[in-house]
């Protein structure tokens, strides 16, 4: 209830600042589940380089979606106490005009967010890649969620 109150918050301050016309197209997910890979130059063992692997979720912070139809060049996304912006790179239409597949990114400071939609079969795949541990360590994480798609 209170992540519905929290959608319902942001998608009326994006309704202010839009046309009363414009659609909205809002996706709810559930707790994303996924893998981290962590590699840190300094863990070797001789010449081999390692890279730690760690499963890897966000409880009671699921993700989710708010699209502008009438203008699908971004994609909000709340998240937790996030909220950003992604720019929609790519999309795919079927012949009846429904959404098959969004894919947008996000640059921060110190990771890029990937987020793949899928209405149709209402999944999102999210991937991460940047840096930890103060910029020395790299990582990515790859991640899904169910959605509801509305």
């Amino acid at each position: 209830m209170k992540t519905l109150f929290s959608l319902l918050l942001i998608f009326s301050a994006f309704l202010s600042s839009a046309n009363a016309q414009d659609v909205f197209s809002l996706a709810v997910c559930d707790n994303p589940r996924g893998k981290t890979f962590y590699y840190d130059p300094q863990k070797t063992e001789g010449d081999q380089k390692f890279l730690d692997v760690v499963d890897e979720g966000y409880i009671n912070d699921p993700p989710s979606f708010i699209i502008d139809t009438r203008d699908p060049s971004i994609v909000f996304v709340k998240w937790g106490q996030k909220e950003s912006k992604a720019d929609i790179l790519s999309e795919k239409i079927d012949a009846q005009g429904f959404y098959e597949r969004i894919t947008a990114v996000e640059a921060e400071t110190n990771y890029a967010w990937t987020y793949s939609l899928y209405p149709k079969d209402g999944i999102v795949f999210i991937s991460r890649q940047g840096n930890s541990n103060k910029d020395v360590n790299a990582l990515s994480s790859n991640f899904f969620a169910f959605c509801d798609f509305q």
